[in-house]
């Protein structure tokens, strides 16, 4: 069985336009930059695809609502490092895409349990040799964005494995074009000469160009009034302040990526969730992964013994009652009761299906 399976895999080389939208910190402007970018490249003549790191299930909505096809989950906690780069080259070449922007999850760096890179945006542009643009949120500063890019670039050459820095472009968040002429002017006096970077483009302040969180990240694309209407208008804005010429050279650097096509054969069909490349693989390891995952679970299907929870979830009804909610559900779903029926007759009638 394996030999007929290896038989169907062939080594494959992928090389393509591509670049990977980080920061330093959440809410430094990366949805707002990447649904504008994937705007501003569909309006170019370009075919876009987009790609989310880690399981974040409402960024890529945003992603969605440009391009009209599903973005795609790169993570590397749940994938090995050979699976990421088939879900990204595979997924690549089903979209007939020409150019791939990636977008980050929380700070560059940020990995498992805040204290490591693994499964961070950094191991994903890693992984997928793909170059990154550094959005820095440079609202009140100046000179002091300098040093902070200085870190970012120093921390980068430490980890990179190679004598290159990962890092390859600056872009500047909520300034003027004076400031950015200004801070742009400093950022590459310090850092051009000696690791190459650039600062590429800004995008000026606009309180209806901010969309707003709350505590799962931010307001799903529906509940944001006009929301086509202001992607639109700051890819038209992005048009004049990107300088698209060093933004595009800069994307033309991604290295080759040696994998095997074929070596995803799952569907989604025993695994839904908003995740569909996570889904994909986990379901190609096992079958018993079979339960749907959102904002707020209402229901459970039957001989589930895992279920991914929101940490705090937005409950559809009192929120006095959440809390018990998903205690008796989590309760049903324990390891103690592993290889059990489950018994929906426990369940609040609120959570039953």
């Amino acid at each position: 069985m394996s030999g007929k399976n290896d038989e169907n895999k062939k080594s494959q080389i992928f090389n393509a336009q591509r670049i990977m939208i980080a920061a330093p910190k959440s809410g430094s402007g990366k949805t707002t930059l990447t649904c504008a970018l994937l705007k501003l490249l569909q309006n170019l003549g370009k075919n876009p695809v987009s790609f989310k790191c880690g399981p974040d299930f409402i960024d890529p909505m945003f992603h969605e609502r440009v391009l009209g096809i599903p973005a795609t989950n790169l993570d590397s906690f749940f994938s090995t490092e050979e699976e990421i780069i088939s879900i990204f080259a595979e997924n690549f070449a089903s979209s007939n895409a020409d150019f791939a922007v990636i977008e980050g999850v929380m700070g560059l760096f940020d990995g498992l349990g805040g204290t490591s890179i693994k499964a961070s945006s950094y191991d994903i542009a890693r992984i997928t040799k793909t170059p990154i643009l550094l959005v820095i949120d440079a609202e009140g500063s100046s000179r002091s964005i300098v040093p902070i890019v200085k870190g970012f670039l120093d921390y980068d050459k430490a980890n990179s494995g190679t004598a290159e820095n990962l890092i390859k472009g600056i872009f500047l968040n909520k300034v003027s074009k004076g400031t950015f002429q200004l801070l742009k002017s400093l950022i590459e006096e310090e850092t051009t000469s000696e690791y190459g970077v650039k600062v590429l483009g800004y995008l000026p302040k606009d309180s209806n160009l901010i969309w707003e969180s709350r505590h799962l990240g931010l307001f799903l694309p529906n509940e944001i009034q006009n929301l086509s209407t202001q992607i639109q208008k700051t890819a038209e804005i992005l048009n004049e302040t990107l300088e698209q010429e060093d933004f595009n050279d800069l994307a033309r650097i991604s290295e080759g990526l040696s994998y095997s096509q074929g070596s995803l054969t799952a569907s989604n069909e025993t695994f839904k969730a908003t995740t569909p490349a996570k889904g994909d693989h986990l379901s190609n390891k096992t079958s018993i992964f079979n339960f749907q995952f959102s904002i707020y679970p209402r229901c459970c299907p039957r001989r589930s013994f895992l279920l991914l929870l929101p940490r705090k979830p937005t409950a559809p009804r009192k929120s006095g009652r959440k809390n018990r909610l998903l205690l008796s559900l989590a309760r049903q779903i324990s390891p103690k009761r592993r290889g059990r029926t489950f018994n929906r007759r426990r369940l609040p009638r609120a959570l039953r299906f």
